[in-house]
């Protein structure tokens, strides 16, 4: 889970985000990264009721947010991940590459940057 102080709470961080930076996206999310003067990444999602019912909306946030985790992040960058509505249907490692490639694409991580815990993901194919 990420901390509080790893997240982007309010709607003028969120904007200042969207301003500011280089926006991505694939079939699956959409990405906007800025730097940030901060020593740490910092993280919002927006999941739009158009992505499905409150579990489904839940369950996506969960999926982001566990794969945004285990990427080794650049320090000072603000990163918004919206989720499109073909995100409901996903798998987790169709959200991990999708997310992976818009964030190597923004720069917020390396190409190396896979986290050593993200071993597990083996288990789940």
């Amino acid at each position: 889970m990420l901390s509080r102080d790893q997240r982007l709470r309010r709607r003028d961080e969120f904007e200042s985000v969207r301003r500011r930076g280089r926006r991505v996206s694939n079939r699956l999310l959409v990405v906007t990264a800025a730097p940030s003067q901060l020593p740490i990444t910092r993280w919002g999602l927006s999941v739009s009721k158009r992505v499905g019912g409150s579990v489904t909306r839940n369950r996506v946030k969960r999926l982001i947010r566990e794969n945004a985790r285990t990427f080794d992040s650049i320090p000072g960058n603000d990163v918004v991940v919206i989720a499109r509505s073909g995100v409901a249907d996903a798998t987790y490692l169709e959200v991990r590459e999708a997310l992976k490639e818009l964030l190597l694409r923004t720069g917020v991580i390396a190409d190396d940057s896979e986290a050593e815990g993200s071993s597990s993901d083996r288990d789940l194919i």
